[in-house]
């Protein structure tokens, strides 16, 4: 199995450090044997200087993608259009899929051809919304939103109809964690309405996982979901698994009224 490489860029912007982009260089040079693909070195903030690393890792015979910012002008997508594989980014920047929806429309209006099917192959970085993901034909995305949220204590529900869990609308989250914030409020499984837990029992059941509550004999605490991020983040590795089986096959045309039923 091959990899898409991220520079980190993202990252090393947020902690207000530099990325060497000789060094970056050295490392896909080092790597390249176990990389499908590997991105651009670009500058969140700044257009000009993202595309100057573009051409720079070009010119050393490395053949990056291309990023195209939620905060770039539509000048700079133009030129990503050259490439037959690029990434959209800055979206897990923009708070709302009510303000993300109207940026990306634009984007795969400007990306696929007139049946709707993309002319590139698009990576989304930072994206896993449900419904996003169902609305856009991205040939392949990233986030760390299901290993945050199984940190923090966090797990995702589909939701169940007719007896069958459907993936064609958005699903759940609960926290499950004996240390998380939301104890004692009613988005906690152990505050929660009786139809909610039901719900979570029958879905944990389903997927052979324990609550691990506080009536777990001491000896079996780390296999619940209650004390073992592990198991958290396992399990939310496991409903994009299933998700992802539930979207038509790539490429699937972009309709921008498209009410993403999947089933």
């Amino acid at each position: 199995m091959k990899i898409i490489l991220d520079s980190g860029a993202f990252s090393a912007f947020t902690r207000k450090k530099d990325i060497d982009i000789e060094e970056y260089i050295d490392f896909i040079k080092e790597n390249e044997r176990f990389l499908e693909s590997y991105i651009n070195l670009d500058v969140i903030g700044s257009a000009e200087k993202s595309w100057e690393n573009q051409k720079y890792l070009e010119s050393r015979g490395l053949n990056p993608l291309p990023v195209f910012h939620h905060s770039d002008d539509f000048k700079w997508l133009d030129k990503c259009l050259e490439y037959d594989h690029f990434c959209l980014g800055g979206i897990a920047d923009t708070p709302t899929n009510a303000k993300r929806v109207p940026f990306l429309d634009k984007c795969f209006r400007a990306i696929c051809d007139k049946d709707g099917i993309p002319k590139s192959k698009i990576h989304g970085l930072g994206v896993t919304s449900p419904s996003l993901l169902r609305r856009y034909p991205f040939y392949s995305v990233d986030s760390t939103s299901w290993l945050m949220s199984g940190a923090t204590g966090v797990i995702i529900i589909p939701q169940k109809r007719r007896g069958q869990y459907v993936y064609n609308v958005d699903p759940f989250k609960i926290a499950i964690s004996s240390g998380s914030s939301a104890v004692g409020y009613g988005q906690h499984y152990d505050t929660a309405s009786p139809t909610k837990r039901k719900a979570v029992d029958e879905y944990l059941e389903y997927k052979g996982y324990i609550t691990g509550g506080p009536d777990i004999p001491k000896e079996e605490e780390g296999s619940g979901l209650y004390t073992n991020h592990y198991l958290r983040m396992k399990l939310n590795a496991e409903f994009f698994r299933d998700f992802m089986e539930h979207l038509p096959d790539y490429p699937f045309a972009f309709k921008p009224k498209r009410q993403g039923n999947l089933l």
